[in-house]
């Protein structure tokens, strides 16, 4: 059985923060948890603060100029900012198994006829989801894998990212593994 997150864990949404930043080549960014809510946080010498996940992930994205990563045009803008909140308001609230298989079988859904989330390449979206599912499709059985197959091949193709993946060990998607599908 997938097992649902219990509560929001900012400590290990500010390790994913830090790991985006690490794959925009801005490893020198500090992320804090500010305020009683613990907030992640980037503060930049003396100016305005960058507050919260999306709002970070965007930041990172443009202080690296990798614009295409959040969208090409005003639809695929929109389309980002979209799977952005969709992550923060969905993905990472949910407390219950049956909460954590109704994400996954939307996920699976949209991703019917997709390879990427927005358009035709890797977006911001795809970062995102990818560091949010990652514990998720970790605890999943083969079996729900191949329940949730458009999830899996999705989540296949972005972890042979090694920049993306980083840190994150590489899941397994064959039932008798003769080696682990993943580039080193």
């Amino acid at each position: 059985m997938i097992l649902g997150k219990q509560y929001i864990n900012m400590s290990a949404i500010k390790e994913e923060l830090q790991s985006v930043a690490r794959y925009f080549g801005l490893s020198h960014i500090n992320i804090v948890l500010d305020g009683g809510n613990k907030v992640p946080t980037i503060q930049n010498s003396g100016k305005t603060s960058v507050r919260g996940h999306g709002t970070i992930v965007k930041y990172l994205a443009r202080t690296s100029h990798l614009d295409y990563l959040i969208g090409s045009d005003v639809a695929e803008r929109a389309a980002i900012e979209q799977w952005l909140e969709y992550r923060t308001c969905f993905l990472d609230r949910c407390a219950t198994d049956k909460d954590v298989t109704t994400i996954l079988k939307e996920l699976n859904m949209y991703l019917a006829d997709k390879v990427y989330f927005v358009g035709h390449h890797m977006t911001l979206a795809d970062i995102v989801l990818f560091h949010g599912l990652h514990c998720i499709v970790g605890d999943m059985t083969h079996q729900e894998k191949e329940i949730f197959m458009n999830v899996s091949r999705w989540f296949s193709n972005m972890q042979q990212n090694e920049n993306l993946r980083q840190d994150l060990r590489c899941l397994n998607f064959q039932k008798t593994p003769i080696y682990l599908n993943c580039h080193h």
